[in-house]
């Protein structure tokens, strides 16, 4: 049976017909029409036609074959719009749009914790907290002070013209949560669309897993490149969520360049150095064809900084956007949430369903579990934030999602927590290979430090390959010789060790079918960082090669954290740069200790250094700067030197990202700077939140001491040269003017450690009950009014000093004093009717003036712990103390109304409070 023309010829053919066969058709129908005149007239064309035959014909030939091609193509082209119509059209009536949104709803649900087998699945909407974060703009003035990743992202109104950063890349260290932000990113768009924002079709991808995928190398250095939209599909088909759905190249090839997409492409650092380049442009050329699309990229700092020498090496972005550390809220936040979900989830819910189905005896409700689960969660949260704040180092380390995560997960299994970010990777591989294994009764088969041996001989093979995803069969050749002196006779197979790893230790895990990885990228890091300290010289001559491979970062402060760190801080000192210099004092950090004379050789290469890296230099400053420390007594240390405009900086950084609670100003029209780069024209209010801001600085707090830093007396500064003396520092008294800065620093007794971390932190719960705890103990158990008349005057004035400067003169017990008094109230004749409720009402203690009677709980409800409190409103949880004790006198509330409130403010006044 004969073909039908196809659309091509059947085109051809009747443009042919148009052009050529017209003219003597016409001539015959007008004569056979007896319309002599046309035909007269068409007869001539038609002759002339006739001459025209010869040449005719053969053009006739060479454009039947050139229309017939172009016919083809027009072909195809309808064909494709036929096709794309016809999918898009299926999408629409299949539902795919929707199936879609709920596949990545399954997908992006559950919080990864790799590595804690015993951890529920989280829901990421119950642990998320929110990450603060910083832009380049920043740096123009156009914003103040962290944001989040909404405040970047298009309004509803806007049109895709109109977005204002349509190419944004967010840099930050492993660990702060760059994947878990894009996971948390699709999942609103998914379930809980934002109303001020556009509708978008989120498109998440991880470059590991798209790149090892489909051998995208090969595919981007290829003239037939592939396409963001067929990337999309090919890996849609191999993720578990969304087998059963049919992806459309075609649809997202349409969403793409109407601009309905949220593209992430997350983890680019996580490419080989060697193919990073080519990986680079094709990202590029993809975001300059779809050009109405919203893309974000996610990278570790320096696996995104570019070569500026090669145009076609970056990619260009529209905006810059840095994750910030945890703040104090942050921290406590993510621990309450962790715990909370924890002990609901794995504890209390199971203990509930069960009881409903045994239905013995009288079953557990609902109100009850949760009741106890949340009772239990908040004892463990407040155990751990003491824990954090009480040490300076641990609190420094708590500064990242993983890292809280860690520490709340070795908190919850042992009571002691590790104070350096190393040592808690330390507990963590003991926890994860031996402790839990034998407390769930699932021992390994090979002990712990077999078991990480072998772990670290595979970590050194994928860090010297650039890589992190290994099949099974590529690791057995990698861990061969280690694995057979570690099994020696058992009959124990690499399959089953892999096994071990992944359903038993938890550090290993398939997240692409035939492939496995460690469960984070650092613990990849730290395990090879571990293997080069056991192979000693050889060890130590690789990571020499590899002092400026972004890749090896990680591993070279871990092993500089593991032990002697000289030598490879001196390695990064003689190739001085801005990321060699960066990386040495990440190192000199995390080190035991540090020489002074390294500090100072880091210090001068950062004078004479060709680049600006202030907020580095500054800090080795500061640090340099308590080095030079002197004693003028057994407590109390001072340094001749005033602070410099770039140490202050490092300080209104901290304020402006919400490190630190502090009020102070940043006008450059008061402040400024001298000749000397010597910081002038601060308030003497200013002065006070810096010294309070140095307790937060943990490279600053030495040997487990407890420090308060503070401005000097005039009696100390009579004591320093008369040049100094000449620059007018301010002291303890704000009513002599100043005009520089100087600090003291004093030691305190160690029962103020935590009082202070929690002050600095801005926990002012946490302060106030440690507060009362550190005056119950001091009064020797219970606040009599004889303890309290012989209360220890230093002890007060300690006590007050640290909650007036950490409060910016909002707190304390000299500030409760002065309102005492202002309000009407006497510290020399006998209590008079009225003047105290004066004083309730102004420090906001209206519960304490009411005629009623209240009891501890209800009181407690009403107390602020916020800087927005009114003033003098804490401390307070000190007053409930005399409280309970006039309670045994059957007077309560009027017990501290009339006796202890005079007793106390008079004690205040006699120890010049």
């Amino acid at each position: 049976m004969s073909q039908p023309p196809s659309f091509s010829n059947k085109f051809t053919d009747v443009l042919i017909k148009l052009l050529f066969a017209g003219s003597g058709g016409y001539a015959l129908y007008s004569l056979y029409t007896d319309d002599m005149p046309k035909a007269a007239i068409s007869a001539l064309v038609s002759a002339g036609a006739a001459l025209m035959t010869s040449f005719g014909q053969g053009l006739m030939g060479q454009l039947t074959d050139s229309m017939k091609s172009r016919g083809e193509q027009t072909g195809k082209l309808v064909d494709e719009a036929l096709n794309t119509t016809a999918d898009i059209a299926w999408a629409k009536l299949s539902g795919f749009h929707k199936q879609y949104l709920e596949a990545l709803k399954a997908q992006c649900y559950a919080v990864e914790i790799e590595g804690f087998q015993d951890l529920p699945a989280l829901a990421l909407e119950e642990v998320f907290v929110p990450l603060r974060i910083e832009s380049d703009q920043n740096r123009f003035g156009r914003t103040t002070g962290p944001q989040e990743i909404w405040d970047f992202l298009p309004q509803r109104d806007q049109t895709p013209e109109q977005f204002p950063h349509r190419r944004m890349v967010i840099l930050a260290a492993p660990g702060y949560g760059k994947t878990t932000l894009m996971r948390h990113l699709t999942l609103m768009f998914v379930s809980h669309p934002p109303a001020n924002k556009p509708q978008f079709i989120p498109i998440l991808l991880q470059f590991r897993e798209i790149y090892t995928l489909m051998s995208i190398a090969d595919a981007i250095e290829s003239s037939d490149s592939l396409d963001l939209p067929e990337l999309v599909t090919r890996h849609l088909s191999l993720q578990p969520e969304f087998k059963n759905l049919q992806p459309s190249k075609n649809w997202f090839t349409e969403q793409l360049k109407q601009g309905n997409c949220l593209v992430m492409l997350d983890g680019l650092d996580e490419v080989p150095k060697s193919q990073r380049r080519s990986v680079r442009q094709w990202v590029d050329w993809q975001m300059r064809f779809y050009e109405r699309t919203q893309f974000i990229l996610t990278s570790r700092p320096h696996g995104f900084e570019l070569q500026p020498d090669d145009p076609s090496y970056p990619i260009k972005v529209n905006l810059k956007l840095k994750v910030l550390d945890f703040n104090p809220y942050q921290k406590k936040d993510f621990v309450e949430k962790w715990y909370r979900t924890v002990f609901w989830r794995m504890k209390w819910k199971p203990l509930l369903e069960r009881s409903q189905q045994t239905m013995e005896g009288t079953p557990l409700i609902e109100e009850q579990a949760k009741f106890r689960s949340e009772q239990e969660a908040k004892e463990a949260v407040g155990d751990l934030v003491r824990q954090i704040v009480s040490s300076p180092a641990l609190n420094d380390l708590a500064r990242n999602p993983l890292l809280v995560t860690m520490i709340a997960s070795t908190h919850r299994s042992q009571a002691v927590l590790p104070k350096r970010r190393v040592e808690l990777y330390d507990k963590i591989f003991d926890l994860l290979l031996g402790t839990r294994p034998y407390v769930k009764k699932t021992a390994l088969t090979l002990t712990s430090t077999e078991n990480k041996a072998i772990l670290q001989v595979l970590a050194w093979h994928l860090v010297n390959a650039e890589i992190t995803r290994f099949s099974p069969q590529q690791g057995k050749n990698w861990i061969a010789e280690s694995f057979q002196r570690c099994v020696k006779d058992q009959p124990f197979t690499t399959n089953q060790f892999w096994g071990e790893m992944a359903d038993i230790a938890g550090l290993i895990v398939e997240k692409r079918l035939g492939y496995l990885e460690f469960a984070h990228q650092t613990f990849q890091e730290y395990l090879a960082a571990r293997h080069l300290r056991e192979i000693a010289l050889e060890g130590e001559a690789k990571l020499r090669a590899n002092l400026t491979n972004d890749r090896w970062q990680e591993v070279i402060r871990f092993y500089a954290a593991l032990g002697d760190a000289t030598i490879i801080i001196d390695a990064l000192l003689e190739q001085p740069s801005e990321y060699t210099l960066s990386l040495a004092k990440k190192c000199m950090d995390e080190g035991r200790g540090v020489k002074f004379e390294t500090l100072s050789k880091l210090q001068k290469i950062l004078e004479r250094a060709p680049f600006k890296s202030e907020s580095l230099a500054s800090e080795i400053s500061l640090e340099l700067w308590f080095h030079q420390l002197k004693k003028t007594d057994d407590n109390v240390s001072i340094n001749a030197s005033l602070v410099t405009w770039n140490e202050y900086q490092l300080f209104l950084k901290a304020q402006r990202d919400n490190l630190f609670h502090s009020t102070a100003s940043a006008n450059s029209n008061l402040i400024y700077k001298d000749a000397d780069n010597i910081l002038r024209g601060l308030s003497w209010k200013d002065a006070r939140w810096f010294c309070a801001w140095l307790s937060t600085q943990a490279n600053l707090q030495k040997d487990n001491k407890v420090f308060n830093y503070r401005l000097p007396t005039r009696q100390e500064l009579e004591q320093l040269p008369a040049a100094l003396r000449s620059k007018k520092p301010w002291t303890t008294n704000p009513n002599v003017s100043g005009n520089a800065l100087l600090v003291v620093r004093e030691e305190l007794p160690q029962r103020y450690k935590a009082l202070v971390n929690y002050l600095a932190n801005g926990l002012w719960k946490g302060a106030d009950s440690n507060t009362s705890q550190v005056m119950v103990k001091l009064a020797g158990g219970s606040l009599t009014r004889k303890a309290l008349r012989e209360f220890p005057c230093k002890d007060l004035q300690i006590i007050d000093q640290l909650w007036v400067k950490f409060s910016g003169g909002r707190f304390g017990f000299s500030v409760q004093k002065q309102i005492y008094i202002e309000t009407g109230n006497s510290l020399d004749v006998e209590y008079r009717f009225g003047t105290f409720k004066n004083f309730c009402d102004y420090n906001g203690w209206n519960w304490l003036a009411q005629g009623n009677y209240l009891d501890r709980l209800d009181r407690q409800k009403h107390v602020i712990f916020s800087m927005n409190a009114p003033k003098g409103h804490l401390p307070y949880d000190y007053v409930e103390h005399y409280i309970d004790f006039g309670k045994g006198l059957g007077e309560g509330r009027r017990y501290w109304e009339e006796i202890y409130s005079k007793d106390f403010f008079s004690r205040t006044q006699t120890c010049e409070l």
